[in-house]
């Protein structure tokens, strides 16, 4: 199943929901041939009634907008198939093109943590963003919206 928020013709990736129990959805250009890979994906881990978001992407997806719109389309299905109520993550504080995709998608920068990531290349610990999206919160901003 592909899947996404513009009209098909319009999409410039393609979003596909494999592995259905663990909730990976592979990225791919338009018309490329999709391959399960630990890279170019979104995953969601559920915890309990929720979830945790990751985006495995690859530097040749950066800053053309692909990232946010398969982000976005995972979360559309989140809101429309799914029955988890709340989609979180963790960014480093100064990630600002990944803090950006994700408030693109809908999650909401709730809390800071300092020194909290460990960040394996450099063996540095950096300041966080705790991120999240709530059905609860997003149905009230809906319905103050109509």
């Amino acid at each position: 199943m592909c899947f996404g928020l513009r009209p098909a013709s319009q999409h410039h990736v393609a979003v596909r929901r494999y592995q259905s129990s663990l909730n990976m959805f592979k990225i791919n250009e338009k018309e490329a041939q999709f391959l399960p890979a630990l890279k170019d994906r979104v995953s969601l881990r559920k915890e309990n009634d929720g979830a945790e978001i990751h985006f495995g992407t690859g530097p040749s997806w950066w800053g053309k907008g692909f990232v946010t719109e398969a982000g976005k389309a995972v979360m559309n299905w989140v809101e429309k198939s799914s029955a988890l109520s709340e989609i979180t993550t963790c960014c480093a504080a100064d990630h600002a093109a990944s803090l950006t995709v994700l408030q693109k998608t809908g999650l909401q920068h709730t809390r800071h943590l300092p020194a909290y990531l460990h960040l394996s290349a450099s063996d540095q610990k950096v300041d966080a963003w705790v991120c999240r999206w709530n059905r609860l919160r997003a149905d009230n901003q809906k319905r103050n919206l109509e």
